[in-house]
């Protein structure tokens, strides 16, 4: 069923995010200002050097429901490869079309660049007035290293500093140049449950999250990468949606809390 948790108020009118899929608890946290750096992992932010990044990530998530397929998962590696998935929500159901292409050397150096230069601007663009709730376009943004580590940030784009914003919004147009190829059956990605959130659907409305801890050995080694790494798109066979549907997406791993959202392919929602 679809859960309700989101509110986002604009002025004084108040705006209720509604959206599920299955047993979904949707992602639309990103669409919220109030958040800066995540605190995902926070520990795994710090020692990137220039040169040693090998992968840059990013989401971005629309608000406008009129637009078809426009959220977008893209991972950049350093080799110019790239993949995508775009992805819409319709109700309780949503679409994903994958792609994979390459780009040339020097934009791919231009582009991991300007993500490093990303994280050393301030966090709000400068007229940003902290007393407002900002409705916006959602985004995350990650940059990797080949020893493991990376930066993130995640939140509402409108709240960015200009360089931020024009970034996002030139990578948003990337899969355009790319070549479709057949998607996975579907995909699975996470996001970490903040405290405050996670005592909020425990307490008001009364969902249960299962620990990964308690699910079959299939099921741990599949989910275990999915919380623990920075976000990504998980492409799911048939057999492993099935597992997952049957049972909710709201989970905990070591007592931290996780929402889980499955994205079935377009061609099997035909």
């Amino acid at each position: 069923m679809a859960v309700e948790f989101l509110a986002v108020k604009t002025k004084s009118k108040s705006r209720i995010m509604n959206a599920g899929f299955l047993f979904m608890i949707t992602m639309t946290g990103l669409a919220t200002a109030t958040d800066g750096v995540t605190r995902f992992h926070a520990d795994g932010q710090s020692g990137l050097q220039a040169g040693d990044e090998i992968e840059i990530r990013l989401e971005f998530t629309s608000l406008d429901p009129s637009v078809d397929s426009a959220s977008l998962f893209i991972a950049i590696s350093r080799d110019g490869r790239v993949s995508a998935v775009r992805y819409q929500f319709r109700d309780r159901a949503t679409n994903a079309a994958a792609y994979e292409g390459l780009l040339p050397e020097a934009e791919v150096q231009r582009l991991f660049a300007r993500v490093r230069s990303a994280f050393r601007l301030p966090k709000h663009r400068r007229d940003y007035d902290p007393k407002l709730a900002y409705e916006s376009d959602g985004f995350y943004l990650a940059i990797k290293s080949n020893q493991g580590k990376y930066r993130e940030m995640s939140g509402g784009l409108e709240t960015r500093p200009d360089d931020v914003r024009a970034l996002v919004m030139e990578m948003t147009e990337l899969w355009k140049r790319l070549n479709e190829v057949p998607p996975a059956y579907a995909y699975l990605t996470s996001r970490p449950v903040e405290q405050d959130r996670l005592r909020l659907l425990k307490s008001k409305y009364k969902i249960d999250l299962t620990p990964i801890e308690s699910l079959s050995a299939d099921l741990q080694s599949l989910l275990i990468p999915v919380v623990t790494q920075p976000l990504n798109f998980y492409p799911l066979t048939q057999e492993q949606y099935n597992q997952l549907k049957s049972g909710k997406l709201a989970v905990t791993f070591k007592n931290r809390g996780y929402e889980l959202t499955m994205f079935l392919s377009a061609k099997e929602r035909a």
